[in-house]
Parts: C-alpha cells; structure tokens; sequence
C-alpha cells in the first residue's frame, strides 16, 4: 500500500509539473518563459517580447542548446513554449503543438563570397562539395533535385556552415530562416536558389495549454497582417531579407 501511495504521489507530481502554465497562469506568474534553441533569437525575441507585452508579461528566454532540449523543456513543463527556428512540418514531439507560422521557409542554396551566389539549381552541380544537414531535410530536397550523391555529404548545419569557410567551392543546403540568421555573424553567406516545399517557422507550445496558443495565433496572425511585419524582418533577418523572401517565393 505504501508504494503504491508513494507510485501515485509521483505520477500526481509529475503530471503537474508536465502540465505548466497556460494562459492565465502565464499572466499570473507575470512572466513567459521561453525555451531557445539558439542562443540568440533575431527576429523571433521581437515577435515574442511584442506578446509579452500584449498579455502584460515580462519575457524571460533561456537558451537551451539545441531544438530537441528545447521541445523537451516545453513537454515537461520547465518552459511555456519553445522558439529558435522550429520548422513546424518537422520538430513534432508528442504533446506539443505549433503557433501559427511565424515565418515562411524553404531550403535554399547557401555559399560564400567570393564565390558567385549559387542563383540556379544547375550551378549546383558544380559544386566542389554539396553539405546537406540532416537536421533540415535537405538530404531529401538533394535527392530530389538530382544533385550528385557522390558530392553530397550530410552533419550538422554548423559543419556545413564552417566547411563554406574552407572551401568556396561547396554550397551548404539550410533552412532560409537558419541561412538569414547565420549571416548576422558571417555577411560574407550567400543565400541563392530555393528548393523543395515551403514551410513555416513557429513556436511550440504544450497541446493543453489551448488559451496559451490561441492567443498567441491571435498576435501572430495580428502582425503578419500589419505593415510593422516588415520592419520586424529587416530589423531582425537584415535589410535585404524581404528581397531574398521574394526570390524564393515565400514573400
């Protein structure tokens, strides 16, 4: 019998600290914690700093290192939602729930200047070496594109990222969303040619907490309609963001 009370006392515990906070307990706590998967949120902190405020909440972002840790925090309720590039169509965890898309992504063709900007799916082919992370789906956009599989190579966005240093010949295959926030620390990336489907960034939330989400839909939905959307991108992503969201057909 004691076990069993203490069995049941530990799933009581558990289940509670799971649940987190919705809405009303957000604001009564005064405070929206927010689990990063990068280290810096541009763009993003503006978005969710504008809901802090909207719901009278100071916003409190702790980076947490990678996307899954950062999932992982929301579900078990050490966090009230999750953000840092989260494609929706992708980081699914059981549970968890998406925000209405905050963002349009698509990969898209990534090198270094001085090289010529990779503007065209047949400038691929060319290259020394083609790094498509598995992380991004970008293994599967090369398949597709019939890109050599004897130059494709697979790692991490960031090996991708450091490679292009060493050889101007390779092009990285990346998320446009993770591609405009790497160029804030290297301005010599290049973002060339799209490929593959679109999809979308957003914020992960805990499926409970439906006042939570709805009202974040709400802001989200509130801004992507407003001339202010744009000033957020180019304050956030750079100034030419909305020219590169155009050529890849996300704008």
């Amino acid at each position: 019998m004691k076990q069993t009370t203490i069995a049941w006392v530990l799933c009581v515990s558990w289940a509670a600290a799971a649940s987190g906070a919705d809405l009303a307990e957000v604001k009564q706590a005064r405070k929206l914690r927010v689990a990063a998967a990068i280290a810096d949120l541009p763009f993003e902190r503006d978005v969710l700093q504008g809901f802090a405020r909207s719901i009278g909440v100071e916003l409190a972002v702790e980076p947490v290192g990678s996307r899954g840790a950062a999932l992982q925090a929301v579900a078990a309720g050490r966090a009230d939602l999750a953000a840092g590039g989260l494609v929706v169509q992708r980081d699914r965890l059981a549970g968890l729930a998406f925000s209405a898309d905050v963002f349009p992504t698509r990969v898209v063709a990534v090198n270094r200047a001085p090289a010529e900007a990779p503007g065209f799916i047949e400038s691929l082919r060319g290259a020394s070496r083609i790094l498509a992370p598995a992380s991004t789906g970008a293994a599967q956009v090369a398949r597709d594109a019939k890109l050599p599989e004897s130059k494709t190579e697979s790692g991490s966005a960031e090996r991708a990222i450091d490679a292009l240093r060493a050889d101007t010949g390779a092009v990285a295959l990346l998320g446009l969303f993770d591609a405009l926030v790497a160029r804030r620390a290297d301005p010599a990336l290049q973002v060339g040619v799209a490929l593959g489907p679109r999809g979308g960034i957003g914020f992960a939330v805990r499926e409970a907490d439906g006042a939570l989400r709805a009202a974040l839909d709400a802001h989200v939905q509130q801004l992507r309609a407003s001339p202010s959307y744009r000033l957020v991108i180019g304050r956030g992503l750079g100034e030419d963001a909305l020219r590169i969201l155009s050529r890849a057909h996300l704008e």
